[in-house]
């Protein structure tokens, strides 16, 4: 124990009992002088099961606060992703109005505003098509009539030519 810290391996026993030893050299002691404790083994044993007892103790309460830890964790980020695909599933089934909010402060909501934002993309998309279908149905309406005038023309044309030619046969 002067050149080194040193400790009994096993128990000891003497006429005072069951102990334990324990030896260090002082610093700056140059090996002349030490410093030792005698610990009663049944010290130790206490000292040890309330060592035991902190440690399980310590250990239940880090676990419990883990699964407490990781189920709030869990729920901050499935409860986003749930929403997300929900309104997925909505935009699948063509329902583009509305939006879906979610306010994590992370990636989750950055998606959430892409997610938005491309919704709001396709809705404004649908709504040009629609306008645009609706301008080619009048057009096409508008070359409908126009083809049926322009054919009433030209069959009045045509039974006036027809008319015209029958005149002339008969004049000559």
């Amino acid at each position: 124990g002067f050149s080194r810290v040193s400790a009994d391996e096993v128990i000891e026993r003497d006429e005072w009992g069951w102990f334990l030893s324990g030896y260090a050299p002082l610093h700056g002691g140059d090996g002349r002088y030490l410093v030792g404790i005698d610990m009663r083994a049944d010290e130790v044993a206490r000292k040890t099961e309330r060592l035991r007892l902190a440690g399980l103790t310590s250990l239940a309460l880090s676990l419990t606060l883990a699964w407490v830890l990781s189920r709030y964790l869990a729920s901050r980020i499935t409860r986003p992703i749930r929403a997300l695909s929900q309104r997925a599933r909505e935009v699948q089934a063509g329902r583009l109005d509305g939006a879906v909010a979610v306010a994590t402060g992370d990636e989750v909501e950055e998606l959430g505003r892409a997610f938005n934002e491309m919704t709001g993309g396709l809705a404004a998309a649908r709504a040009e098509e629609r306008r645009a279908l609706a301008e080619l149905e009048a057009s096409r309406a508008t070359l409908e009539l126009r083809v049926t005038e322009r054919t009433a023309e030209l069959a009045e044309a045509n039974r006036e030519l027809h008319a015209e030619i029958a005149e002339r046969r008969k004049a000559q």
